[in-house]
């Protein structure tokens, strides 16, 4: 890095426009896409890691994502809730929170969304949240997929 000439005044280029399968992945690279050569404070943070990591931008960018998503959301355990609504129902809900999670990460748009500290926070309160919902489910209606998911919404933005 000593070495390594960093300039902050170019912008980040990619291979092509991110898009993946995950929809919690998929949300908050979109989102980062977006602003990576708009916000300052995003803009240095990318340009820092791409200089640290050894691979090309956009699998860098790609990783850090899904380390973001792994710290929030622990697939062992996530994919043990909502069981009793049937597989198919079960990860359509999963999806639902998960992207809930996202969109409520993209609304702060703050970069201490990716501070330890808040990852912390935002990690237990969804998984209370989950554990929570999880226990008291039988069955989903689409209502109460939307009030869900919105309640969660709020409670992530209210650790910020």
């Amino acid at each position: 890095i000593k070495m390594t000439e960093i300039d902050f005044t170019l912008p980040l280029v990619f291979d092509n426009y991110f898009s993946n399968e995950d929809p919690f992945i998929d949300v908050l690279g979109k989102y980062f896409m977006d602003i990576i050569n708009v916000d300052y404070e995003w803009h240095v943070f990318f340009v820092m890691l791409f200089v640290i990591e050894p691979g090309s931008n956009t699998q860098d960018f790609s990783q850090f994502i899904t380390i973001i998503k792994n710290l929030l959301i622990n697939s062992r355990w996530y994919i043990t809730k909502f069981v009793s609504l049937g597989e198919i129902d079960a990860q359509k809900t999963r999806d639902i929170l998960s992207v809930s999670l996202a969109k409520a990460l993209v609304e702060v748009g703050k970069i201490e969304i990716v501070h330890e500290d808040k990852l912390f926070l935002v990690m237990n309160c969804f998984k209370d949240y989950i554990e929570l919902l999880d226990s008291k489910t039988t069955e989903f209606s689409e209502d109460d997929i939307k009030k869900n998911q919105d309640d969660l919404r709020k409670n992530i933005i209210l650790l910020f």
